[in-house]
């Protein structure tokens, strides 16, 4: 998905509104060229360095032969020919099999996974914001995962990614010095009772807006809600630079930041034309409810006010028991002047990344 889109000016829509689907194609699973099958979630996509790659979130290596030799808790793989969506290339495999992460694990956290019973994961269901041909940021959520324990969270990071003359992709940690120490923890740009931003990040002129996940659990019923920041593209890594929306103006405080969304789990916002210039945002994504429902949604302004709607249901392949989630749309990969959305999701665990066509039905303006 193109992070940094064109002004479209004024424009019709080319789907009608609210959205009407006429027909999901499943075109396949989007699969590594090397021939391994491997089964991961996430799967967004992002352009940097005038390329195209998917970050996958836990990924489970296998050598030439298929033989499992280990988890990897994210990775990232070339899109070499755009006009074939659903191939991708690892560009970094050790020895073994094992795929490198894109974020990398600190030693520290390499020790805790040696572990059989905990690791670390960092995972990115953000993708990557490219500010700067080649250079680009991209926020994980680090947890500590034990076996027959909840996660423990210790909140968001950033990592700084650059990509070389010949198209390897690799992240630099940012350690986070920030006045505040009582709101981070373990360099976490965000500690772990604050938002989740960076979940679906996109620039618009000289901001980086950012989704975050709220959940609090007293008072009943559990909170669920997207938050929304925004920061200059030039200081992504400042903590002292986010501010927050609070339904009038972005403040300093998250704690005023009031809602833009409720009950999302995962997506994606492009700058689009399906629904002319009067509604140029829109959004793909899941609830956390677990019910594969695909929601898509348009607004005048990334602040919203934002209206979802469940338009189709999202389908296994080799793994259709289980529910779908980490839907995302990839907008380089879409015919949208024949109203038409290029979207993936992950099927439940042992699954892949699955891919689809959606055709919205279009408009008679």
């Amino acid at each position: 998905m193109s992070q940094v889109q064109e002004d479209h000016g004024v424009c019709d829509p080319v789907a009608v509104y609210p959205p009407v689907v006429e027909s999901t194609e499943i075109l396949g699973y989007i699969k590594d060229t090397n021939g391994i099958s491997y089964s991961r979630d996430i799967g967004r996509s992002s352009h940097i360095g005038g390329r195209v790659y998917y970050t996958f979130g836990d990924t489970f290596c296998k050598d030439k032969s298929g033989k499992f030799v280990g988890l990897q808790n994210n990775t990232a793989a070339i899109v070499v020919d755009r006009t074939k969506p659903l191939e991708s290339t690892y560009l970094s495999i050790q020895e073994d099999g094992t795929v490198d992460a894109l974020v990398p694990l600190t030693e520290a956290e390499i020790l805790l996974t040696h572990n059989k019973d905990k690791r670390v994961t960092l995972w990115a269901f953000g993708g990557i914001v490219e500010t700067s041909p080649g250079t680009g940021w991209t926020w994980f959520e680090k947890s500590e995962n034990a076996l027959g324990l909840s996660p423990r969270a210790y909140g968001v990071g950033i990592a700084k990614v650059v990509t070389d003359p010949v198209h390897r992709i690799e992240a630099f940690r940012v350690k986070i010095d920030n006045k505040d120490k009582l709101t981070l923890q373990e360099g976490m740009l965000f500690g772990p009772k604050e938002p989740r931003f960076g979940t679906s990040p996109i620039i618009d002129g000289e901001f980086i807006y950012l989704w975050g996940l709220h959940e609090d659990n007293v008072p009943e019923p559990k909170i669920h809600n997207q938050l929304l920041a925004r920061v200059p593209k030039n200081k992504p890594w400042d903590r002292e630079s986010y501010t927050f929306w609070n339904g009038e103006s972005y403040v300093e405080d998250w704690e005023d930041a009031v809602p833009v969304m409720s009950d999302i789990q995962h997506g994606a916002f492009i700058k689009s034309t399906l629904f002319g210039s009067e509604r140029p945002w829109v959004f793909v994504g899941c609830n956390r409810f677990g019910d594969s429902l695909v929601l898509l949604g348009a607004a005048a302004k990334l602040e919203g006010p934002w209206k979802l709607n469940p338009v189709c249901q999202a389908k296994g392949i080799d793994h259709p028991g289980g529910y779908m989630y980490c839907m995302y749309p990839h907008q380089w990969a879409a015919n949208e002047q024949n109203g038409e959305l290029f979207v993936s999701w992950s099927e439940q665990y042992p699954g892949f990344v699955v891919a689809a066509k959606i055709k919205l039905q279009m408009s008679r303006s």
